[in-house]
């Protein structure tokens, strides 16, 4: 199932992105629930 790239150009680092992708939907969903609590607070 996985094949090896025929040149180095071809690399991407598809676990990296993901990972990036995962930590800031991850953070922004936390921003956005503290965010919700100090407006239902105040």
């Amino acid at each position: 199932m996985m094949q090896t790239p025929s040149n180095e150009a071809e690399f991407f680092p598809r676990g990296a992105v993901a990972f990036f992708v995962l930590m800031v939907a991850f953070f922004s969903l936390v921003w956005l629930f503290f965010y919700v609590l100090m407006i239902r607070r105040h």
